[in-house]
């Protein structure tokens, strides 16, 4: 069958209504599989001792409360954190003292990840992590997370978390501070989007990097914005502060356990400079 035209002009070829042609949705702005860089150079980031630096694949990771961990490495299994203490947690202030590596994304890095970033840009972060012993004892979890430091912006947490069951959480850590917590099957692949004041949570049971938004193991969704403030440059997170973590934590049981990070991947959707 042959395709409808429009005053001579065949509608299967157009791309957009306008003059403007879309651009594909998502940008990789960083990829790395820790599996290759670790078995290419090892970093016992432990070892290396607090704010240690690391260059993976082009970015500047550091390390934090080496303290709270007996090994933090990565080699040709991928990034290995065994924690021994520590918390990822809102007490009426922000808690982040689980054993932890991070990168950032413009901000005050010697080899940041993407430093045109705009305001008005969505970003989101993804990881793949395997760990053959579950979370079983309360507080204990591992995951990633989404930060900005700057302000009472959130901090947004993806991780696998015990709260009287191993569960998948999703949580907002700054100002309003609110988690939502599903008890169920050990993920492997977890991933934060954030946009001007909302923010998303998905995760799956498998070992491979998904398109955003399209995960449907675990699904859960929050705002930084209320009806008495709609603006999303107030109390929301800034994209040029973006900072990735990823950590293990586990504050008081003798439960061990060692998540394995396998896989990290950054994205962006916008245009550079927006707001």
């Amino acid at each position: 069958m042959s395709q409808p035209k429009i005053r001579g002009i065949d509608m299967s070829s157009i791309k957009s209504i306008s003059t403007v042609e879309v651009e594909p949705a998502w940008t990789t702005r960083y990829e790395i599989d820790f599996t290759v860089a670790g078995a290419e150079t090892s970093w016992d980031a432990k070892a290396a001792g607090n704010t240690a630096t690391q260059n993976i694949g082009g970015v500047t990771w550091e390390v934090r409360d080496v303290g709270n961990a007996s090994q933090i490495l990565l080699d040709g299994d991928g990034l290995k954190i065994t924690p021994t203490g520590g918390d990822m947690a809102y007490n009426g202030s922000l808690v982040l003292s689980g054993a932890r590596i991070f990168c950032k994304m413009s901000a005050s890095s010697a080899l940041p990840i993407y430093k045109d970033i705009g305001y008005g840009q969505a970003i989101a972060v993804q990881c793949v992590v395997e760990s053959s012993q579950d979370v079983a004892a309360d507080n204990d979890g591992y995951g990633i997370s989404l930060v900005d430091t700057s302000d009472a912006a959130p901090s947004i947490l993806a991780d696998r978390y015990y709260d009287s069951a191993a569960t998948n959480r999703f949580a907002n850590l700054q100002g309003a501070s609110y988690e939502d917590k599903v008890a169920g099957s050990q993920m492997k692949f977890y991933e934060i989007v954030y946009t001007n004041g909302a923010m998303y949570c998905n995760a799956a049971t498998g070992n491979e990097l998904l398109a955003p938004m399209t995960a449907t193991g675990f699904r859960a969704a929050g705002s930084t914005l209320t009806d008495a403030n709609v603006d999303p440059t107030s109390n929301a997170l800034d994209p040029r502060n973006a900072i990735f973590m990823i950590y293990g934590f586990r504050r008081t049981s003798s439960t061990n356990f060692t998540p394995t990070f396998k896989k990290f991947r950054v994205l962006t959707m916008g245009i550079s400079g927006s707001i």
